[in-house]
């Protein structure tokens, strides 16, 4: 049975927790030996594999694409291809690489970004032969997953994002995006988070406990819970050298966001952080000021 429509709107979820397809009427049976023909116009575009666009013969890898675009969407909170027009669209799903669902959210298991990327290979051939073969894959990325223990769940680290003020001009929807797209540790007393003349692209906000700041060992600044350091590369635009050395003061926890992963989220979550950076580098000079006042 080829669903040719697979879609979240077409998989529901039961109170109990049971996952069921739904809406076949696009669907046929495939029996060795029968040709088949593809009705024209069948199917959501945005997950539409390449051959149905092609409007070729379709086999059940093309449901796997589907789904591919499906668990792409879950997993980063975007699709692998997005344009303003179905001509746009359709040119991208042919010919356009997409980004790996780990540079979008590079917490995400190894093995779970390689089951995706594969899943929505453009040719059928590289993508799973089976359906056999791709629930043994998923079955090993979540026995790694398990293995690997949990941290706080997504749930928990939006909850506490969302009562920061640094993310006061974020709606739900961009604040999702940066649970998906950020890193969260933990690190004991004495962890050096940056040091200076180190090249790095990432920047870092702070959840939990304080963080030291000194320049050629002389102290600076200490930064508390909903501050965030580190974050100039992401204005240069490029890889760069740290101009100072931040060290956790006791145990803390800590986001990281790599600087092109946020430079490849969504407009809204883009804007947020700039809002938010930019109220950071007023209060900064205005501490500044005062300091040098004071001294005056």
């Amino acid at each position: 049975m080829i669903h040719r429509d697979i879609k979240p709107g077409n998989i529901l979820l039961s109170q109990s927790g049971d996952t069921k397809v739904s809406d076949f009427g696009a669907s046929f049976q495939q029996r060795h030996g029968q040709e088949t023909t593809q009705i024209t116009g069948v199917g959501s575009p945005a997950y539409m594999s390449p051959e149905q666009i092609r409007m070729e013969d379709i086999t059940h890898q093309t449901d796997i694409y589907s789904l591919g675009v499906v668990m792409y969407r879950m997993l980063t909170g975007r699709l692998p291809y997005e344009a303003n027009t179905q001509a746009a669209l359709s040119y991208a799903i042919l010919n356009s690489v997409p980004a790996r669902p780990v540079t979008l959210r590079p917490d995400l298991s190894p093995l779970l970004d390689q089951i995706v990327m594969k899943a929505i290979e453009k040719n059928p051939a590289a993508r799973h032969k089976t359906w056999l073969e791709f629930g043994k894959e998923l079955s090993q990325a979540f026995t790694t997953l398990r293995l690997s223990g949990a941290s706080a769940s997504d749930s928990q680290k939006f909850n506490e994002l969302r009562d920061m003020p640094f993310f006061e001009d974020f709606d739900d929807v961009a604040l999702w995006e940066v649970v998906r797209i950020s890193s969260w540790k933990t690190m004991g007393a004495g962890t050096v988070i940056i040091r200076e003349a180190d090249q790095g692209d990432s920047f870092y906000f702070l959840i939990v406990g304080e963080v030291g700041v000194t320049l050629l060992g002389k102290q600076l600044n200490t930064i508390k819970p909903g501050g965030c350091f580190g974050e100039i590369l992401y204005f240069a635009g490029r890889t760069g050298r740290r101009t100072t050395t931040i060290t956790a003061v006791g145990e803390i926890t800590v986001m990281e966001i790599k600087a092109d992963a946020l430079r490849a989220a969504t407009d809204a979550c883009q804007v947020g952080f700039n809002k938010a950076f930019m109220r950071v580098l007023v209060d900064r000079l205005t501490q500044a000021n005062l300091r040098l006042a004071g001294r005056g």
